[in-house]
């Protein structure tokens, strides 16, 4: 009986280029996050006071000769967005031509809503003049990011494909990895939300010395021992 013949790199990872469309997106995304920064860091939350329009503009059509000053920061980070938004729905249904595995497509469609979500968010923002959504807004963009860095990761050959693991590995308590790095993934995302509630709300000086607080191992936390 004749040999069937290899098969081709395609053939044996069909999520090829599905991966190379999720680390597209992932380029694409790192610098929303910057951007979204910038536009609190500027204070240009609200440079832009309507939404989805551009100062009653189509956000497309806006002309860049009024891009200036808070509102260049603020209609970019629009524009990207919807960028993201739209290679979200172009990798979703790529996702379900290509892809196997129903988990993956399901993590795309997740991104799908989480990037939707998240633009409705930074646009209620804008028309409930509401801060609370900007810091929602903040720690959701961040989850956003990871999750396509996650459907990267799981469409790549070394993760359809992984190497032999060396005998000594074996009998690895791969469980407690786990269990550590989610414990780990929790505190540092909590850290990022407590970041994002100072940030937003401007109390970043709050305490004017380190690593004391005002003198002391505990702040105080009454207004007589302020004054």
């Amino acid at each position: 009986m004749a040999e069937s013949p290899p098969r081709t790199s395609h053939e044996r990872n069909p999520s090829r280029n599905l991966h190379r469309a999720a680390w597209l997106l992932a380029v694409f995304t790192f610098p929303l996050i910057f951007l979204g920064g910038l536009v609190t860091t500027k204070q240009a939350g609200m440079a832009v006071p309507d939404w989805p329009n551009s100062f009653g503009y189509n956000m497309i059509t806006f002309p860049p000769s009024q891009w200036i000053g808070g509102i260049f920061y603020e209609h970019v980070h629009r524009l990207l967005g919807t960028l993201v938004g739209v290679l979200a729905i172009v990798l979703l249904v790529h996702a379900l031509i290509v892809e196997r595995r129903a988990w993956v497509k399901w993590l795309s469609g997740a991104f799908l809503i989480a990037v939707s979500v998240q633009g409705v968010l930074g646009g209620l923002r804008v028309i409930w003049v509401h801060l609370d959504l900007a810091i929602v807004h903040g720690c959701l963009g961040q989850a956003v990011f990871c999750l396509i860095a996650l459907i990267a990761t799981v469409t790549s050959r070394r993760w359809i494909e992984p190497p032999a693991a060396p005998s000594s590995a074996a009998g690895a308590p791969a469980g407690r990895v786990v269990r550590l790095a989610a414990i780990a993934v929790a505190l540092i995302y909590a850290q990022l939300i407590v970041g994002a509630v100072m940030r937003h709300y401007r109390a970043g000086l709050a305490i004017p010395d380190f690593p004391l607080s005002y003198g002391r191992l505990l702040p105080p936390t009454n207004a007589a021992e302020l004054a």
